[in-house]
């Protein structure tokens, strides 16, 4: 059952229009304004920086229940970042001085997008550990452990990671090469961490790869 904040977020962006769109579809540009706030009822959206070089970096996966571009909203910065859909996402917008009035209004629900805010910035600052030191393998399994962490549900001493990512998508996460990811995956795979269920990723056990890569 929805918590009282996520009732009160759904009551707040419910007299908009539900969007529907399909996996792979940008909703905003770097550099261009948004058009509001998104308040997802279903599916993921990820935040991503796009380099020179053409490379991606997924900074944050956004779920259900969640809301964006919030940097952008009350930071009145201009917004620096992508946002696609990771898969196909049913969403609402709304304007975003009415979002923002009404966070000046609700603390419950400032404190409640300020938790989400921060544990986004804790998990980010995790992966940037490993992005800068870290080899090819403790990247990828870095990138795997806060999926698991955030979208997996316990089976027995699996996780299953209840988002189907591909090798692009976890190459994105840690900055890698879909090439390199692939390969790194497959020695996850042969060491018996890994496998793959249907099209959902499983953490064998999560234990065992926190311990390997000092998680």
């Amino acid at each position: 059952m929805p918590d009282s904040v996520t009732l009160q977020l759904q009551k707040l962006f419910h007299p908009f229009p539900l969007l529907k769109y399909r996996k792979g579809e940008t909703l905003i540009r770097s550099e261009d304004p948004p058009p509001g706030i998104y308040y997802i009822h279903s599916g993921y959206v990820r935040m991503f920086s796009l380099f020179a070089n053409g490379r991606e970096l997924t900074l944050n996966i956004f779920s259900p229940g969640a809301y964006f571009p919030m940097i952008w909203a009350i930071t009145a910065s201009p917004n620096s970042y992508y946002y696609q859909t990771l898969t196909e996402v049913s969403l609402r917008r709304a304007p975003k001085d009415l979002v923002l009035s009404y966070l000046q209004s609700h603390p419950d629900v400032l404190f409640a997008l300020t938790q989400r805010i921060l544990s986004g910035v804790d998990s980010l600052l995790s992966r940037l550990q490993h992005l800068f030191s870290g080899s090819a393998s403790a990247r990828v399994a870095t990138a795997l452990h806060i999926c698991a962490l955030r979208f997996g549900s316990h089976s027995h001493s699996s996780v299953i990671i209840q988002l189907p990512l591909t090798h692009q998508d976890i190459a994105h996460l840690s900055g890698l090469t879909r090439e390199t990811t692939s390969l790194e995956l497959k020695k996850l795979e042969k060491e018996g961490l890994l496998t793959r269920r249907n099209r959902l990723l499983v953490v064998k056990n999560l234990s065992l790869l926190e311990n390997k890569f000092q998680l």
